[in-house]
């Protein structure tokens, strides 16, 4: 069933889970939320969109913009375990709604988009140049799968998203479970 109501639906909505490459494979439009990777996970058709999950720094006792994101390597990728340093934080239900809205009414890419985008790409090509498996052929093979998603997807962050978490992340303390530790 979940086959034939993501080949017959008009777009995907949903997070980078399995069924998100079955949506891929039927070419649906698509938006996904909540997205913990931004080398793999990432929307891959020029009208694709997304919106990232808000990590935390235990260190710096705050939420962490899209621009350090961006900087702090592996260490905040989910698929490589999550730091210790780090807790993931989905995103909030005005986000959701916002991301749909700007889904359903697409608009040319801004300038920011494009340059996270280019910052993206960057970014995960000096992550790539790292070794980060054990074992020569899982090494290989895992770093050209990376590569090929992370070239390959066209893809952009919701604008307002983007723009709300830029260089400061729009979450407070007080919207986790972690506020008395903020």
């Amino acid at each position: 069933m979940d086959l034939y109501l993501i080949k017959e639906c008009r777009y995907y909505v949903g997070m980078s889970s399995g069924i998100f490459d079955t949506a891929d494979l039927f070419e649906k439009p698509m938006l996904i939320t909540n997205i913990p990777n931004f080398t793999l996970a990432y929307p891959r058709r020029p009208n694709d969109r997304g919106i990232l999950k808000h990590v935390y720094s235990k260190s710096k006792g705050r939420f962490l913009s899209i621009q350090e994101l961006l900087r702090a390597g592996w260490d905040v990728q989910h698929r490589f375990a999550l730091h210790d340093e780090f807790v993931m934080y989905e995103n909030t239900p005005d986000e959701l709604l916002d991301a749909v809205r700007e889904f359903l009414d697409p608009q040319e890419p801004t300038s920011l988009q494009r340059e996270f985008n280019a910052l993206r790409i960057q970014e995960g090509q000096k992550l790539l140049a790292e070794r980060f498996m054990d074992g020569h052929y899982n090494d290989m093979h895992n770093r050209y799968r990376y590569a090929a998603r992370l070239e390959s997807s066209n893809g952009f962050v919701g604008a307002k998203f983007l723009q709300a978490n830029w260089s400061s992340s729009s979450r407070q303390c007080a919207d986790t479970s972690m506020s008395a530790k903020c």
